[in-house]
């Protein structure tokens, strides 16, 4: 069931391209953390769906929407016909960042909807499955 359906909500569907229950690991960086000359925070997360357009990803820690993340997402390569693939390191796939909206769903638990700003065409299509 979609969060959307949990909470609720009964308003049209806005996404562009489907979105695939996954869980992939991913880090993120607030933005205004990277253009200051401050240490950067780097959080690890996972995701719960996954589309071409955007994300859902969980998170201890709550986001506002509007704000802007550097995310860095670690995509499974698919191993070559006859290989196990356990030796294969996945792929990073580097990308600008919009939260949406946010849900918590606990008291240290929160699921953000992420929308891709700028990302790479190369990523979009492995993203797009």
């Amino acid at each position: 069931m979609s969060i959307s359906a949990q909470k609720g909500y009964s308003g049209a569907e806005r996404r562009r391209s489907p979105r695939y229950p996954t869980t992939v690991k991913l880090h993120y960086q607030h933005l205004k953390h990277l253009k200051s000359n401050k240490p950067t925070h780097l959080q690890e997360s996972v995701t719960k769906d996954l589309s071409a357009g955007g994300l859902a990803m969980l998170s201890a820690h709550k986001l506002e929407p509007g704000q802007t993340l550097m995310l860095t997402i670690f995509l499974p390569v698919k191993p070559a016909k006859g290989r196990s693939g356990r030796d294969q390191e996945p792929v990073q796939a580097y990308m600008l960042c919009r939260v949406v909206w946010h849900v918590r769903l606990s008291r240290n638990l929160y699921v953000h909807g992420i929308q891709f700003v700028d990302l790479a065409t190369e990523d979009r299509k492995r993203l797009g499955h």
